[in-house]
């Protein structure tokens, strides 16, 4: 899906598996879907998807199919803690800092 806002592609349909923050990067690296070129998103990036208008979750469903309200790993590491991520939690549209050995889903961007 393009957004013609913020010029970003996004994968419409995120993986249903979940990954630590290294598994994540390396499978949006690897995506072929359209050609390729995905990475995980950034903060920033991925906050431009939430739809504060909606709740559980806080996206546009229409735009993006299947959606839960799992939390979303981005590329944005945690300044203070090395070995954190940003994510955002679509439940509600929140964002914090996890482990990244942790594991959530990856919705890539291009």
């Amino acid at each position: 899906m393009f957004d013609f806002t913020t010029k970003l592609t996004w994968q419409r349909a995120h993986d249903a598996n979940e990954y630590d923050w290294q598994a994540a990067k390396k499978y949006c690296q690897a995506l072929v879907l359209a050609g390729g070129g995905w990475r995980l998103p950034t903060l920033r990036e991925l906050f431009s998807i939430v739809d504060f208008s909606q709740s559980k979750p806080a996206i546009d469903k229409t735009v993006f199919a299947a959606f839960t309200t799992q939390s979303f790993w981005s590329a944005t590491t945690y300044l203070r803690y090395p070995s954190y991520a940003w994510y955002v939690y679509f439940g509600s549209g929140t964002t914090d800092g996890s482990g990244m050995p942790n594991s959530m889903s990856v919705r890539c961007v291009r």
